[in-house]
């Protein structure tokens, strides 16, 4: 069974398939509603005094396409980019690993056998995941029910983890 750049072994047992949260759109749409409002509140200035309504000057013409052109990178730079990309992102675990899959134009899977987990930890929507011989934890950022899938990877990986009260 392939999906995509992943692929699964056929004795491979799919536990949780998560994307991100739905509260990480919630800034993003913020932003886009902020810079529409902005932008064409100054496309409404250049019409008003910039430009009669006999004659449409040529420099009026031009700051009005600046504006508009502007308004289309801010919105696409802000925010419809991150929209579109986190829909395609994805956290799969597996009775084996751990998958992660960026959704940006040129996505990026990245693996982590079970076996190489040591501990799991979550920190607010994050989920901080310590692997055997890296020095820097992996965080998985927007993970929807951190509690749930932190025990999930816990007993997944045998359970052999250490707890916060382990390490005192």
């Amino acid at each position: 069974m392939a999906s995509g750049k992943i692929s699964f072994h056929p004795e491979e047992r799919i536990l949780a398939e998560l994307s991100p949260t739905r509260r990480s759109v919630l800034f993003p749409v913020l932003e886009l509603l902020l810079v529409t409002a902005l932008v064409w509140m100054g496309i409404g200035l250049v019409d008003r005094y910039l430009a009669s309504p006999e004659a449409m000057t040529e420099a009026a013409m031009w700051v009005r396409r600046l504006l508009l052109v502007a308004w289309a990178w801010l919105a696409w730079r802000r925010s419809l980019r991150f929209l579109l990309f986190r829909a395609r992102t994805r956290i799969v675990l597996t009775d084996q690993r751990l998958l992660t899959a960026s959704g940006h134009l040129r996505s990026w899977v990245s693996e982590i056998p079970l076996a190489h987990v040591v501990d799991a930890r979550r920190r607010g929507s994050n989920v901080v995941v310590y692997v055997m011989g890296t020095h820097h934890p992996v965080v998985v950022q927007d993970v929807p029910h951190t509690k749930r899938f932190v025990s999930l990877l816990r007993q997944a990986c045998g359970g052999v983890m250490m707890t916060n009260r382990d390490q005192r």
